[in-house]
């Protein structure tokens, strides 16, 4: 069986929103979408590399310590991360009794 749907399509011009779908009881199928600025902003840049240097650690003791893939580490450790996994920092971070900001820093740019 094949339902109908109305889409309709509401454009909102604002900053750090959602796409958003919505499905209500008469098929209407209502998209929000909004612009997306481009601002020059700095990075988060990982310091993972000269935190453990400090303490004399190997990525491979940092892996096994973790329970982390040693693929992983290396990634976090060359600063090779597209998007953090709070999990996989909080794991770092406790094997290493640290905090977020001693091994995340915000660099402007």
């Amino acid at each position: 069986m094949i339902s109908a749907y109305t889409i309709i399509v509401v454009y909102m011009d604002t900053v750090n929103t959602n796409i958003v779908a919505i499905m209500d009881a008469v098929n209407t199928i209502i998209i929000t979408y909004h612009r997306v600025w481009v601002v020059n902003m700095g990075i988060t840049k990982l310091t993972i590399e000269k935190y453990i240097g400090e303490r004399n650690i190997t990525r491979y003791q940092l892996s096994q310590g973790t329970g982390i893939r040693y693929e992983t580490i290396n990634r976090y450790y060359r600063n090779r991360v597209v998007r953090y996994d709070g999990f996989i920092l909080a794991k770092i971070c406790e094997y290493l009794n640290c905090g977020i900001g001693d091994i995340l820093e915000y660099v402007k740019q």
